[in-house]
């Protein structure tokens, strides 16, 4: 596997004619990294319950949960569908507002947020969704490109780092080619790329295989592994697939709206739980 984002961060720091210390790059946030590795964690949730409607029709999907993911650590969530694993995923992703117990990113607490506070936190995350939605009149490279005015990259910057991007999920070739002219992995491979290209210091990956053959998605799980180690993200990934389960340093399993651990489950018992 290329180290894409080893080599994107050196031909960045060539572009700027910088070669010493990288946390002074704005675009790797090692310096971020590293302190968070030391002192922070990534996300802390503490005692999160969350409900759904109101009166009667009230009905709580989560329940005192808590969960800790460090820089650089890449934590898999299993369990049932409809055990509450997406709404989690959200949650932590300022995408749902928060309404029991605290969730932090990055040391940063997401209860009460204005819009443009959420805003920003979302910008150092990374979202993959089961849906790839793409913009269906973009080639896959401007969907990708895209992406690109979140961050402060530099115009000549900007094409290098999507064409390799791109190649790095299997996409050389179709870089020109629209979302209708490509396969439902192909799309989902795209999306990937989108939410990879600013190397994001949080990935949050709902089932990011789910629609990839053997190849393709054991492609993906190198790649999310890769980012971890590579730029110390944190990786929260939701999944059925053993593919991804194999990598991680950490599974903790989400029935009935409540988390519990699972260390050091053997292989064969973690594939009988998850199916």
């Amino acid at each position: 596997m290329r180290n894409i984002f080893k080599r994107l961060t050196a031909n960045e720091y060539r572009s700027k004619g910088d070669t010493g210390n990288p946390e002074k790059h704005p675009l790797i946030g090692a310096g971020d990294f590293q302190a968070g590795r030391e002192k922070t964690p990534a996300v802390e949730v503490k005692a999160v319950s969350h409900c759904y409607g109101a009166g009667e029709n009230r009905r709580q999907v989560l329940f005192d949960n808590h969960l800790t993911i460090h820089p650089g650590e890449v934590v898999t969530m299993t369990g049932p569908s409809g055990s509450g694993k997406t709404t989690l995923l959200t949650l932590i992703g300022t995408l749902r507002s928060l309404q029991e117990g605290s969730i932090t990113v990055y040391g940063r607490a997401t209860k009460g947020l204005s819009a443009a506070e959420a805003v920003k936190i979302r910008r150092k995350i990374g979202f993959i969704f089961q849906t790839h939605n793409l913009f269906d009149s973009l080639t896959a490279y401007e969907n990708v490109k895209l992406a690109t005015t979140l961050a402060d990259w530099s115009g000549r910057e900007v094409h290098g780092a999507v064409v390799d991007i791109l190649a790095a999920v299997g996409l050389a070739e179709r870089c020109s080619y629209k979302p209708g002219k490509l396969s439902v992995g192909q799309r989902q491979r795209v999306a990937i790329a989108r939410a990879l290209i600013n190397r994001p210091k949080l990935i949050l990956a709902d089932e990011p295989t789910a629609a990839l053959d053997k190849d393709s998605g054991g492609l993906i799980v190198e790649i999310l592994r890769e980012m971890a180690n590579a730029e110390n993200c944190a990786v929260l990934i939701v999944t059925h697939d053993n593919r991804v389960l194999q990598v991680a340093d950490r599974i903790v399993h989400l029935v009935d709206g409540q988390i519990s651990s699972m260390p050091n489950m053997d292989r064969c018992l973690l594939q009988a739980v998850v199916e």
